[in-house]
């Protein structure tokens, strides 16, 4: 059965590419970078653990209360009129806080994916001609110490599925100004993977692979209705990168990789609402750049309420050693070859809405839906693969909280 090596690399952006939404709303409404709320679900489930998934700042000031979250999500996508991966994903989050400086972050995962994945380009298949059929169950902890200005975190996450297992260590550590209105951040993670496809195609023999990233951040408070926040991540891996279920992949036995996150939220006084907007630049030594910019509006209704569309678009080169249909035209024995549709160039728009509302008794509620399509075409900044046919997925995701 297919695991990570599989799944997660040919799910398309929508899931691979998307940040877990932010939208840690003050009294103002302006949203301070880091309290994540019950968006992005899917994303935060199926990213492995590791630096990445605590992009954004954590607050300064340690939690007030205890708080309690179940998410659920479904996810699916479609190539022409074929049904390709399954996602169900219940999660767990606890946060506690432990005396006056101190709190800790519990998250529970499980991944039931099934389905078929593209074996090269357009062509379905699972790991052994049979489909794809694996559980991931995943867990995640953080301790945060606060200070007066500032904050340390430790965290550790693993991920264990039939033929991938990840381990990851992080620690992070903000400051902020004299004057509260700027927040720098800095993180490194480090994550060892391993791979093995001994239960299917013996192609992948407990290889491993080993990665390295660091994190720089700023979140400034531009005014009571604006906040700015920037980082730059860089990841430097080595080690088995190929696709032990797609014939003749073969890639690089490294990969630097490195992006820059913006984001910039405006609350609207007059309209008791806040635009959020974001844009990630993302570029590695493969031959892969890509941009991707984000807007969502929210419009609070009072009592808790409120409703969020948003609108993305992304787009992305091919890496060097991808190569178009027909299979397998351009491959040479000893050289890097991929027929991953995820390593072409391509565009891809994506559609969202949540749905925001008090359940009464401390907890709350968001059910968010998602649509995303993908099409060579859609490309910028050059043209997109041929040969390839459109993919969308669709999303739903149903989270409640209860703070005490």
């Amino acid at each position: 059965m297919a695991g990570a090596a599989t799944t997660l690399r040919n799910l398309p952006a929508i899931a691979s590419d998307v940040r877990p939404t932010t939208s840690d709303r003050g009294a103002n409404g302006a949203c301070r970078a880091g309290e994540s709320r019950g968006g992005g679900l899917l994303a935060a489930a199926l990213a492995l653990p590791g630096l990445a998934a605590t992009l954004p700042v954590a607050a300064e000031a340690p939690p007030a209360a205890p708080e309690f979250a179940l998410h659920w999500a479904h996810y699916q996508d479609f190539q022409g009129n074929q049904q390709r991966i399954r996602v169900n994903t219940p999660s767990l989050f606890v946060l506690l806080p432990v005396g006056e400086q101190w709190a800790v972050r519990a998250t529970y995962v499980a991944d039931a994916v099934s389905g078929a994945s593209p074996l090269f380009h357009d062509t379905l298949s699972g790991a052994s001609g049979k489909g794809i059929a694996d559980i991931r169950r995943a867990q995640d902890l953080e301790v945060t110490r606060y200070f007066d200005r500032g904050s340390l975190a430790l965290g550790y996450a693993r991920s264990r599925e039939d033929d991938y297992d990840s381990d990851a260590l992080r620690v992070r550590g903000s400051i902020e100004s004299a004057d509260r209105q700027t927040t720098y951040t800095v993180g490194i993670g480090r994550s060892d993977d391993t791979i093995d496809t001994s239960t299917s195609n013996r192609v992948a023999l407990d290889e491993s692979r080993d990665t390295t990233d660091v994190q720089l951040g700023v979140t400034r408070v531009l005014g009571p209705v604006d906040l700015f926040s920037a980082s730059v991540v860089l990841s430097h891996g080595t080690g088995y990168f190929d696709d032990p279920y797609k014939s003749l992949d073969r890639r690089p036995d490294a990969r630097d990789q490195h992006a820059l996150v913006l984001r910039w939220n405006h609350h609207l006084r007059e309209r008791n609402a806040t635009l959020r907007t974001y844009y990630r630049w993302f570029g590695d030594d493969w031959g892969i750049q890509a941009h991707a910019v984000e807007a969502e509006f929210e419009q609070f209704f009072g009592e808790g309420f409120s409703v969020t569309p948003g609108l993305r678009y992304y787009t992305q080169s091919a890496a060097d050693f991808y190569f178009d249909p027909p299979f397998p035209s351009g491959f040479k024995p000893g050289h890097d070859y991929s027929a991953d549709t995820r390593l072409s160039a391509f565009g891809a728009i994506t559609a969202s809405v949540t749905l925001s509302a008090p359940l009464g008794y401390g907890w709350s509620g968001d059910l968010r839906f998602l649509y995303y399509r993908q099409e060579n075409g859609w490309r910028a900044f050059g043209e997109g693969s041929p040969g390839i046919e459109s993919l969308a997925a669709r999303s739903y995701e149903l989270g409640f909280r209860r703070t005490f």
